[in-house]
């Protein structure tokens, strides 16, 4: 799969995961400590931080 290929799928589970984390705390801040959140974020989190590893390997 090539490099910019795997982007668009990280980037395309990225925007999924962040419209599930704002529908799993309704427009509520208070709920992104809510047990049933966290895993989304985290989740969330994990992927962000490999789309910047990836660009960053892809700028060297």
């Amino acid at each position: 799969m090539s490099t910019s290929l795997a982007m668009k799928d990280v980037h395309v589970e990225l925007e999924q995961l962040r419209n599930h984390l704002h529908q799993s705390i309704q427009g509520e801040l208070t709920r992104l400590t809510d047990p049933c959140v966290l895993p989304i974020s985290q989740q969330l989190d994990l992927l962000i931080l490999e789309a910047q590893r990836s660009l960053a390997t892809e700028l060297k």
